[in-house]
């Protein structure tokens, strides 16, 4: 069975809280933490076992392990985050409405 690579992209509280709803899937998924401060997607990653961290969300979307982004950053930024994301060709989960 293939994993897909899912990227969280923010890394505030509400992503904390979709990493623990996931964790039946956690078979199922290589998981990584993007965040604009690098240390608290790395703390991210050790926290729920990820398989990396990246320190800006177009590192995220650019690496090819990443297949699918969960955009969970302040709503006023949903626009811009998926069209990152949907830009790089990524499947796109989005937190609440995208504008």
């Amino acid at each position: 069975m293939n994993r897909l690579g899912l990227c969280v992209v923010g890394c505030g509280s509400f992503a904390q809280t979709f990493c623990q709803g996931i964790e039946a899937m956690r078979s199922e998924l290589d998981l990584y933490f993007a965040s604009r401060d690098l240390s608290r997607a790395q703390q991210y990653a050790t926290t729920f076992h990820a398989q990396g961290a990246f320190g800006s969300y177009e590192e995220a979307a650019a690496d090819p392990r990443v297949e699918a982004m969960y955009v969970c950053t302040p709503h006023h930024l949903h626009e811009q985050h998926v069209y990152l994301a949907a830009s790089a060709g990524k499947h796109v989960l989005v937190e609440k409405p995208m504008a």
